[in-house]
């Protein structure tokens, strides 16, 4: 084929591809390059739709293939970090788009590439260093700008977020993923309807967006007759649905079925849901019993520092740790806690795990050196967080698995353990989907009865090892006697009592979970009492 003749035939290529037939233009370039086989622009056309069709290996070999050719093909050598990325070889991605600035410091997409590199380590302010880097060389793009967004809201700087975030949108108002970000931080301010308004306007823009129907059934109870429920049935009844796109439709449905109580099409949508989301992750139950098992043989009471505080100082910053299962009332909890002027609440911070994993706990001998590395990391995070409020919550629901550790490494630690009605807990953690990947147990009934059941137990050791350090609270107990039980969780923490406890629905702290609207209002009591409409369903449990 002369020359001529092949750039009309990749224009028409192009074409074809941009009308968004992949096979079609794949099949393509792939008759073209049997004959011609060293074209680099082909190879890397190629690794791209490879890498839209979430074929990460034919992808790579296609990107290789396109350097190979062109040692300085930038373009290639950045979607190449991309893919490696998207497969989690970070070391190779990482050296890949250095290489790619080195050619070209110009090249904006290998900075948005290095920088969702470090958020894959949670180097969050790295991260936003190499989204900074990719704003100089071009102020107005969206990705640099929405994705720095996003990794202010990684840091809970939603103030931040926002700006981004709208700046993102002043650029390319139907930019779909910033307005339901913007929504969800909406949302976490405790403003439901603006968060309803975007989250609609995504979905107008976007009609496939099945994520963007979930956090639209999370944030608001639709009305039977609201059209956008029959979109949701055209888009659940789709053949050629993404796994993940039928996961989110069949819990949106789920929502809206028990809202509008059809409670049997409720189960038949979140039983599809949760089997699909299961099957993403690939979760096993045996690891969770493992890991409880190996928790538990590693602490030994004898070797803490909870036993031999001598020559330990009272830390400047007093964590507040807030655990129990999830859906147990942990958000309400420190939604009172935090309405004290002297406590900071500040979410579900990833910050025992994240240092446990770097600390390689298994492999490590849990001695005093151990506790004090661990001590160590955890405050001067701590201390990072940007308040003047010397108490700061932390509510991570699971940190209930390492309370040994954490009494053992910062005994002024306080330990608020909240436990909810079994079947109530467990009927709400099924119906939920939790957007963290570290919840595998919650989309089975099995599996969250096998993990129910694993928290009961340690819970037992942890009390039976650390007898009157942990605050104990019933959920259902505190809905009953608000004031008595308030007062007593303040006076645990060695605080003077305020009012403002009381008055919880009046705190205006951003709350980043699905109960944002829930605790700015007034306690419902019979929230326990949902699991009933599933009684039939629910009977193993």
């Amino acid at each position: 084929m002369d020359k001529k003749k092949l750039e009309s035939k990749i224009n028409e290529i192009v074409d074809i591809y941009n009308k968004g037939f992949l096979e079609e233009s794949k099949n393509e370039i792939i008759k073209i390059l049997k004959n011609t086989p060293n074209i680099p622009f082909l190879y890397n056309f190629l690794g791209a739709i490879y890498h839209t069709q979430n074929n990460l290996n034919e992808a790579t070999l296609n990107y290789k293939k396109a350097i190979d050719l062109d040692k300085n093909y930038t373009e290639a050598i950045n979607n190449l970090g991309g893919a490696l990325i998207d497969q989690n070889n970070l070391i190779d991605a990482k050296t890949a788009l250095l290489n790619a600035i080195k050619i070209d410091p110009k090249l904006i997409d290998a900075y948005i590439n290095l920088g969702k590199l470090e958020g894959q380590y949670k180097n969050y302010d790295q991260e936003i260093t190499y989204y900074e880097k990719a704003l100089e060389i071009n102020d107005n793009s969206v990705m640099a700008n929405y994705n720095i967004a996003k990794a202010h809201i990684s840091k809970n700087n939603f103030l931040i977020a926002k700006k981004f975030l709208q700046k993102t949108l002043n650029i390319n108002p139907n930019y779909y993923r910033a307005l339901t970000n913007l929504g969800g931080i909406f949302f976490a301010e405790g403003n439901g309807k603006d968060a309803e308004r975007l989250y609609r306007k995504a979905i107008s823009i976007n009609p496939l967006n099945a994520e963007g129907y979930r956090l639209l059934s999370d944030c608001v109870e639709l009305k039977y007759k609201d059209p956008i429920i029959k979109e949701m049935q055209d888009i659940e009844k789709k053949t050629n649905n993404t796994k993940t796109n039928q996961m989110h439709i069949n819990f949106a449905l789920g929502n809206v079925y028990d809202g509008i109580k059809k409670f049997d099409l409720a189960i038949d949508c979140f039983e599809r849901g949760n089997r699909i989301r299961k099957e993403i992750l690939g979760y096993n139950i045996d690891n969770d019993i493992n890991l409880f098992n190996s928790i538990k043989s590693n602490f030994k009471k004898e070797n803490n520092i909870f036993n031999n505080q001598l020559g330990i100082s009272r830390s400047a910053k007093i964590p507040v740790f807030i655990v129990g299962m999830p859906r147990s009332g942990t958000t309400l909890i420190e939604q009172v806690v935090s309405s004290h002027s002297k406590v900071y609440g500040s979410g579900e911070l990833t910050l025992v795990d994240d240092i446990l994993n770097d600390l390689k706990w298994k492999n490590s001998a849990k001695d005093n050196n151990f506790n004090e590395k661990f001590r160590s990391l955890y405050l001067s995070k701590l201390s990072s967080i940007d308040t003047t409020k010397k108490i700061i919550t932390d509510k991570m629901p699971l940190n209930f698995r390492w309370i040994g550790i954490i009494l053992s490494s910062i005994p002024e630690a306080k330990i608020i353990h909240i436990e909810r009605f079994d079947k109530a807990t467990m009927w709400s953690i099924y119906k939920h989907f939790f957007t963290s990947n570290g919840n595998g147990y919650a989309y089975n009934l099995n599996d969250i009865k096998q993990y129910y059941n694993l928290y009961k137990d340690i819970m037992l050791f942890w009390n039976s090892q650390f007898d009157q350090k942990i605050f104990n609270l019933k959920y259902e107990e505190f809905t009953e006697n608000q004031e008595k039980i308030s007062r007593e969780l303040i006076k645990y923490l060695e605080l003077e009592w305020e009012q403002n406890c009381l008055e919880f629905y009046n705190n205006k702290r951003i709350t980043h979970t699905s109960s944002a609207l829930q605790v700015r209002k007034k306690i419902y009591k019979d929230s326990s009492k949902k699991w009933q409409d599933y009684k039939s369903f629910l009977i193993n449990l």
